[in-house]
Order: C-alpha cells, then sequence, then structure tokens
C-alpha cells in the first residue's frame, strides 16, 4: 500500500495540504490581528489611567471653583484632542448660569453670565435631566438647543461633537462639564465614559470648594 493509497493522487493531497496552509496562515493572521488590538486596548487603558492621576495630581484641596476649573481643563484639554470646553454652574436663586471656565478658539476666555431661565438651550436641559448627553454633530445640537458663541459662528469653526456631563449632590445638579471636538461623531464610548470618571473627580473638589 504506498503513499497514496486512499484513492486520492499525488495532485488532491497537495491540494488539500495547500488548503490547510491556506488555513492555518489566516488563522495566525487573525490571531496577530487579535494580539495588536489587545496591545492597542492596553494602551488605550494605560493613557485613560495616567490621565486620572495626573487630573488628581492637578486638583488640590483649598484651590477655589475657578482655579480648579482652569486646573482641570489645562490637564484634559490637549490628550482629550478637545477643540472646546466650557464648565456651567447654575444659581437656580438668581436665574444665573457662569462659566468658571471656557476654553475657545485655544486659550481660555471669559465669557459671560447668561439668564438662566431665558437662555435654557442644551446646557440647561441637560443639567435638568441629570443625565450625560451626547451630540454628534452640530446639525443635532442645534436641534436640541446648542448654541454657537459669535467666534464660531465669525470663524465657521463649530465643534461637531458634544458631550455634556451634569455634575452635583443632592436632588438637583448645579453644574456641567461640557466636552467638544471637531469630528463628527468624535467621542466613542470608551471616551466618554472616562470624560464621565473624570467629571466626577472634579465634581467632588467642586463640592468641597462650595462649603
Amino acid at each position: 500500500m504506498g503513499l497514496f493509497g486512499n484513492g486520492k493522487s499525488k495532485q488532491e493531497h497537495i491540494s488539500e495540504l495547500e488548503v490547510r496552509i491556506h488555513r492555518l496562515e489566516a488563522e495566525v493572521e487573525a490571531l496577530r490581528a487579535e494580539k495588536t488590538e489587545l496591545q492597542e486596548l492596553s494602551h488605550h487603558q494605560e493613557l485613560d489611567r495616567e490621565l486620572v492621576l495626573r487630573v488628581v495630581e492637578a486638583l488640590q484641596v483649598g484651590m477655589d471653583v475657578k482655579a480648579l476649573g482652569k486646573a482641570f481643563c489645562e490637564t484634559v484639554f490637549r490628550p482629550l484632542e478637545l477643540a472646546s470646553f466650557y464648565i456651567a454652574v447654575i444659581d437656580r436663586e438668581r436665574s444665573i448660569m457662569s462659566f468658571p471656565t471656557y476654553h475657545e478658539g485655544g486659550a481660555l476666555r471669559v465669557y459671560a453670565d447668561r439668564d438662566y431661565k431665558a437662555e435654557f438651550g442644551l446646557t440647561g436641559r441637560t443639567v435638568e435631566s441629570g443625565v450625560p448627553r451626547y451630540i454628534r454633530s452640530a446639525d443635532e445640537g442645534l436641534a436640541g438647543g446648542a448654541v454657537f458663541s459669535v467666534a464660531e459662528q465669525l470663524s465657521g469653526l463649530v465643534p461637531q461633537s458634544w458631550y455634556g456631563v451634569p455634575f452635583g449632590f443632592g436632588e438637583k445638579h448645579y453644574g456641567l462639564v461640557s466636552y467638544q471636538c471637531f469630528q463628527k461623531d468624535g467621542f466613542n464610548e470608551s471616551a466618554r465614559r472616562l470624560m464621565d470618571a473624570l467629571t466626577v473627580i472634579l465634581a467632588l473638589h467642586f463640592e468641597m470648594a462650595r462649603r
């Protein structure tokens, strides 16, 4: 009984072997891709942990609200690749929405207070809902009540993605952190979870500063 005594020709055995080799090569390639994906995920997670630690180090007990906002913005703005950023604080009794931190056009700006009831908008709706809200495009933002600043209107550099995270302790939230970028649907779920965590750290310091 010869080497190919099962009724198959030598060429048929060679063809089967080639199929098996191709299948193994595909499996090896898939494993390599999976390994690369896991390495990238691990790298991103490490970067996220580093950013959280940097925020914890940057926010110091005894800082006032403006100093906290400035330190927070300077720490997260570049790593999160933001286009704009602001912190809104609500005083419902006086119907005032103030902005202790407002970063736009590459620098921190002084942004005037607003009448909270008269200019409720996207920020107000998100604060009152108490739930983070993700806007994937400027058009969606306009439909939701977003208001573009004068600089954004004049320059045409309008952020597309907006993620607003309400904060506060007790029955009602009293503030919001807004993260914005120029890309449509620019914040994936992982990035939004990180922003949620960072906002909690900021909120704890805000609470201490307000006491």
